[in-house]
């Protein structure tokens, strides 16, 4: 846990980051790098360690471990979800207001609900991102306070096809309560939403929902949480630096 100041010399980065760069990634309260894990190819990941501010990523149960694939998008390393039953359980993000998510995903599987990520108690609150298949493929992600879901989705400009790269953000103003979702830096909507709800035992799962029950099977390259919302500067910035780095 905890930044990681001079990104310079962290392998692969070299050519990307800037140190504008280096202090914004450092203000994470999550940043996942598949990058940074070693193993071998194949093998069952058991923690994503967090280079953010918050708590790492884990998996116990050897069945729903997802695995470490060496040398797969743009030559980098990625986190697979069988879509089955793996997912990485983290902490509650804790956000009670702004917040800005980015993720560099593989989409593999577009059979339903394709879960990326989501945040939130059962019954009570969440914040998400999925790839659904309804006819058309498309992004929903939404914060959902209660049980009303503030949700975008796109069937026309942000279809999904399996083995190809996406960057994903999900950006939250609390000032407008209004939550935007983007595909590789394209607007899919903005939808009124309110305040991220906070109530009962919160966690936060890659590749499955929140009970969990629902899966995604596809491949997490870079998974970021920021606990503000970011200025246009930044998201450019981050924007950037996933798609010189994952090729997307």
């Amino acid at each position: 846990m905890g930044g990681i100041g001079g990104l310079g010399g962290v392998s692969g980065m070299g050519g990307i980051m800037t140190p504008q760069l280096s202090v914004q990634l450092d203000s994470a309260v999550v940043w996942l790098r598949a990058d940074s894990l070693t193993g071998a190819d194949g093998s069952a990941i058991t923690t994503w360690a967090n280079e953010g501010t918050g708590a790492d990523f884990t998996q116990a149960t050897a069945d729903l471990k997802p695995t470490l694939q060496t040398a797969e998008q743009n030559g980098v390393a990625v986190v697979r979800f069988d879509g089955v039953n793996d997912y990485l359980a983290g902490p509650a993000l804790g956000f009670t207001g702004s917040y800005s998510i980015f993720t560099a995903i593989v989409a593999r599987g577009m059979a339903n609900a394709e879960y990326i990520f989501e945040c939130g108690a059962t019954g009570t609150s969440s914040i998400n991102a999925y790839m659904w298949d309804n006819a058309n493929a498309n992004v929903t992600a939404g914060c959902r306070n209660a049980d009303d879901l503030a949700y975008l989705e796109d069937n026309e400009t942000c279809a999904f096809t399996a083995d190809t790269a996406y960057r994903i953000s999900l950006l939250f103003n609390s000032t407008t309560q209004l939550v935007t979702a983007q595909v590789n830096g394209t607007g899919t909507g903005t939808s009124a939403t309110t305040l991220p709800n906070t109530a009962g035992t919160q966690v936060t799962n890659l590749a499955a929902n929140r009970t969990p029950g629902g899966y995604g099977q596809l491949d997490i390259c870079e998974f970021l949480a920021f606990g503000s919302a970011l200025t246009a500067a930044q998201i450019t910035l981050v924007n950037n630096y996933l798609s010189a780095k994952w090729g997307i």
